[in-house]
């Protein structure tokens, strides 16, 4: 089974699916920030600007289509490596299935891949912390519910932890500002994936996978 391939195809329709679908929500924001119809605003003396309710519901539809996309993202590598494992490894006991994931599924299938072909993810193209954002934030995606947003918050990370790149730029200009101490007693920035950062991501699986497979295949076969 080419795996690579299957997973390359998940890849494509998570491409597909974000840019068709968030088509229409970009096009009415951009029409009411240009104030162009059918979203010419109203001669009004309110300072609250007009459409603001439609703008913000176009705003929120993109940000949980991109939530939605790296959902996706994640059960699609998830899968890739499930499906390696289950082809080229023995079954694991539940002692050491235990043992091994106790640190979260890519720190699991790191050691997997150590042990069974040699192969640690540390010598792959990508470092195994922005592995763990993608699949970090995709848990707060699933398990951060608020009843008055549609925006969740990132969980909170251990210290030292590398920064998220699924930030608001805005929330990341105000962190910058200030002291380390201060940011211990603010709320968690919201979760934000833009285009350039779920594309970004989804290269980035990409490169990951074409190392690990390009390594596997090696291992298995002897160099092509």
């Amino acid at each position: 089974m080419d795996v690579a391939w299957f997973l390359n195809q998940r890849l494509d329709f998570i491409r597909q699916l974000y840019a068709r679908s968030s088509a229409p929500f970009v096009e009415r924001r951009t029409k009411i920030e240009n104030e162009e119809e059918p979203f010419v605003p109203p001669y009004s003396e309110d300072p609250e600007p007009a459409f603001m309710v439609e703008w913000q519901e176009a705003n929120d539809s993109i940000d949980v289509l991109g939530h939605a996309c790296l959902c996706m993202l994640a059960s699609a590598l998830q899968a890739y490596l499930q499906t390696r494992v289950r082809l080229h490894c023995e079954e694991l006991s539940p002692e050491d299935r235990k043992r091994v994931f106790r640190k979260g599924w890519v720190r699991g299938y790191d050691t997997i891949f150590t042990e069974a072909f040699k192969i640690p993810f540390a010598d792959g193209p990508v470092p195994i912390a922005v592995l763990e954002d993608i699949v970090l934030t995709r848990n707060s995606i699933q398990h951060d519910l608020e009843i008055t947003t549609n925006r969740p918050k990132h969980a909170d990370r251990k210290p030292g932890a590398a920064r998220s790149v699924f930030l608001d730029a805005r929330e990341v200009e105000l962190l910058d500002r200030l002291d380390p101490d201060a940011q211990t007693w603010l709320a968690p920035p919201m979760v934000h994936v833009s285009q350039a950062s779920l594309e970004a991501t989804i290269n980035t699986v990409e490169r990951f996978v074409a190392g690990l497979d390009a390594a596997i295949e090696e291992r298995l076969y002897g160099p092509g």
